[in-house]
């Protein structure tokens, strides 16, 4: 957002040295099934609305949402130095690899 809005976030954009992500589903993730399924009860519960399913359905895998926002990183992440970290052992109760990347702006030029 502060590559498209630079009147609003332009400050945050340029004092910004680093992100990290850790088990961010950058992909989608297929859990949002069963937090869908939550969701309703919950809703129930309150008869209403009190959690937004539009903006859990945007992180379901093949998410089209999800998919533009990849793209556009693969534009924007030319000026930066990307670390990426895999564990090398499936941690119980997870039955696959987790991973982390740390995106960091070149600071050099």
């Amino acid at each position: 957002m502060a590559h498209e809005a630079d009147v609003y976030y332009g400050s945050l954009l340029k004092s910004t040295v680093g992100i990290v992500f850790m088990g961010t589903p950058h992909r989608g993730s297929e859990l949002v099934t069963w937090a869908l399924l939550l969701t309703n009860v919950v809703n129930a519960a309150f008869l209403g609305q009190a959690i937004r399913k539009d903006l859990l359905q945007e992180l379901a895998t093949g998410s089209g949402t999800l998919e533009g926002i990849s793209q556009q990183f693969v534009h924007r992440s030319t000026a930066l130095r990307i670390m990426s970290f895999i564990e090398l052992e499936i941690e119980r109760p997870l039955q696959d690899l987790v991973s982390a990347s740390v995106y960091f702006p070149d600071l050099v030029g």
